[in-house]
């Protein structure tokens, strides 16, 4: 049997990688909480409820679910946390689209 010599990827190569591959969600995503951030909150309570019940929803599969789409339950925390404050967005209606269009 052949042994192969190990690949190095550095930080930069990953870096550079990841901005073409997920960077423009990532960015999206970035922006949005903080858009949303500055006129709402999500309580540690409200996230956790959210959580809870996604999870109940799943059972047992919950953890496959997770991984099937490649997310930790801290990836999925902090998605379900900004889906939460485009809700409160959506509900009160308070961040309008040039709002948005300021801070890109």
């Amino acid at each position: 049997m052949q042994h192969q010599k190990p690949v190095d990827i550095s930080v930069a190569d990953f870096n550079e990688a990841s901005k073409t591959l997920t960077g423009p969600y990532v960015l999206q995503q970035i922006m949005t909480e903080k858009v949303l951030a500055k006129k709402y909150k999500v309580t540690d309570k409200e996230l956790n409820e959210a959580f809870d019940s996604t999870k109940s929803q799943f059972g047992d599969s919950f953890a496959q679910a997770l991984a099937a789409n490649g997310l930790t339950e801290k990836g999925f925390k902090e998605s379900l946390r900004i889906q939460l404050l485009q809700e409160k967005a959506l509900k009160d209606q308070g961040i309008k689209e040039e709002d948005v269009k300021k801070t890109l």
